[in-house]
């Protein structure tokens, strides 16, 4: 039975403001239940910091420098600073607040640039007015909840709702609308014809059948196609292939270059992508906000790429002149108001020619990579592309997923249905777990095959391991490729002949063992086990004795308290 839109988009709307709400009256709780003290000990907040230095940044951002008053006592780190990450929204307070006098309150919000053992950048809007004393008085940090993402998202489903007839790519996915393709699969040479020629055709010539099964696929399909596997399989490396033929065919069944808009749910998963295009000497455009992107990309940046361009050789003495005055600011405390005067107004002019260098940088990128939310920002808002990428697609909002779809005629996603899925906070809203491979499945059923392609050769586990993931989620279809397929920790100490080596893998029971499970009231309710973690130590020590390296060896927990 076809989906009924505005049914759906109603309930996707009802579902997003309920995990929304939860979300941020669990955070206001916790603010409003909390000392600081315990706020700071949840990682929630950072308290007694000092303006160190200022600087202006890309849209007139203004970047503060803040350091602790114990790192400049003691020079002592910062304290709780690992649940602190770039990108994170946050409150600026004093330190110590007057409830009594409001002209002693301030609540600033920005965004953390950077974090250092000892010091932490944050970002605010060209906009924000700071208030007398700011560069003296000791402040706070507070973490915020990011509504942003949620506004964004229930902005695609009003659109989908609105331009549903317009919008063939989501039709194909719910099976309202056949499938097209611009030439049959069978009329071109099969997957083993490319794989035997690949110097010829191909940019990566490793590339396994299913792996070109799924490019040509993709090449071919004008609405939507899905890659999908577990990890190991490849996705990435296939995607990389998928992006270099659209952007230089070397298939001649591709007519001209196409431009791409290549997304992922989080900054790492589309950095990631960046490095990989990147290291094959493919010219992308990183769009997104400086502190999210990986120094080791940065160079792909739109940040980058205005600040060292010969066309930002305008702006430069504008910055200069910008951070001249905000070095100033604290001088001259009687001309304050002057000077933010000034800076405001430089800051207007910086912005607007800013913005022009930025739009013609974006019309001249043939692949733009940004994440799921990131392609809703006004840089991108009138740029239409010929494809789109979704990676991760799994770990991915549905709602989340249909933000870009407007720009692009044609999507490509990529995922593994059978991992976990997005994060949903409240159990009122779980329905929010369907993703848009499940979406897919259930209304293409005739479909499937036809637009989907599995990924078949993994090149990370063992056989034993691959087994059982295989029979259980992939109907036996998965393969270990033969450079992992009898792979042993034996292989890394030759000399030893201790069994612990010779064994894919160890299950260790600890019914009856004295293994109880805490919750750790002290910070965030957070659970750990004591003795499991004991005996992880053990075998941890156990194989470092058999010198097997320590940067082979991982150890994970889902429980931060367990972690610690």
């Amino acid at each position: 039975m076809p989906i009924n839109v505005q049914e759906f988009a109603s309930q996707q709307r009802k579902l997003l403001e309920i995990e929304r709400n939860y979300d941020v009256e669990e955070r206001s709780r916790l603010l409003s239940t909390l000392t600081n003290n315990q706020l700071a000990q949840r990682g929630l907040a950072i308290l007694k910091l000092k303006v160190e230095s200022t600087a202006t940044g890309l849209g007139g951002k203004m970047y503060f420098r803040l350091v602790t008053l114990e790192s400049i006592n003691s020079g002592e780190d910062l304290t709780n600073v690992d649940k602190t990450k770039s990108g994170d929204i946050v409150s600026v307070k004093w330190n110590k607040e007057d409830e009594k006098n409001k002209d002693l309150t301030m609540n600033l919000t920005g965004i953390v640039y950077k974090v250092l053992q000892n010091k932490i950048t944050i970002a605010f809007k060209d906009d924000v007015e700071f208030p007398d004393g700011f560069e003296e008085k000791t402040l706070k940090i507070i973490h915020l909840t990011n509504e942003v993402s949620y506004k964004r998202m229930i902005e695609a489903i009003d659109h989908l709702e609105k331009n549903y007839d317009k919008m063939m790519n989501f039709q194909t996915l719910i099976g309202s609308f056949q499938p097209t393709f611009s030439q049959s699969i069978e009329s071109i040479p099969n997957a083993q014809y490319f794989m035997e020629n690949s110097q010829r055709f191909l940019y990566n010539q490793f590339l396994n059948e299913s792996q070109i099964d799924a490019i040509l696929l993709s090449l071919l399909s004008e609405q939507i196609s899905f890659i999908h596997g577990p990890p190991g399989t490849g996705k990435t490396c296939t995607l990389i292939e998928i992006i270099q033929q659209l952007n230089k065919p070397k298939l001649n069944f591709i007519e001209k270059p196409l431009r791409i808009l290549v997304t992922a749910p989080s900054n790492i998963a589309v950095d990631n992508i960046v490095e990989r295009l990147s290291n094959a000497g493919v010219d992308c455009l990183r769009i997104g906000h400086p502190a999210r992107i990986l120094e080791s990309i940065f160079k792909t940046s739109l940040d980058y790429k205005i600040k060292y361009s010969n066309e930002s050789l305008i702006v430069k003495d504008i910055r200069k002149e910008i951070d001249d005055l905000l070095a100033s600011v604290s001088k001259k405390r009687g001309k304050r108001r002057k000077v933010w005067s000034e800076i405001k107004l430089l800051r207007k002019e910086y912005k607007e020619r800013e913005r022009n260098i930025s739009s013609l940088f974006i019309k001249n990128s043939n692949i733009i990579c940004s994440t799921l939310n990131g392609t809703a920002q006004k840089l991108l808002r009138d740029e239409e592309f010929d494809v789109l990428i979704v990676d991760e697609c799994s770990q991915a909002l549905l709602a989340e997923c249909l933000i870009p779809f407007p720009k692009c005629k044609r999507v490509i996603f990529a995922g593994d249905p059978f991992q976990l899925p997005p994060t949903v906070q409240n159990p009122n809203a779980k329905d929010l777990e369907e993703t848009v491979f499940d979406l897919f499945k259930k209304f293409n059923k005739k479909e499937y095959k036809n637009l989907s392609r599995l990924l078949n050769i993994q090149y990370r586990m063992n056989d034993k391991i691959n087994n059982w993931s295989s029979n259980e989620f992939y109907n036996g279809k998965l393969i270990s490729h033969h450079s992992v397929k009898n792979h042993l920790l034996s292989d890394l100490n030759k000399n030893s002949k201790d069994s612990l080596l010779s064994i894919p893998f160890l299950l260790i029971d600890t019914l009856g063992a004295n293994c109880f499970e805490t919750v750790q009231d002290d910070s965030d309710d957070s659970k750990y086990n004591q003795g499991e973690a004991d005996l992880a130590v053990e075998h941890l020590e156990k194989l470092i004795s058999l010198n097997i390296s320590q940067d082979s060896i991982a150890i994970i927990s889902p429980y931060n308290a367990q972690v610690q």
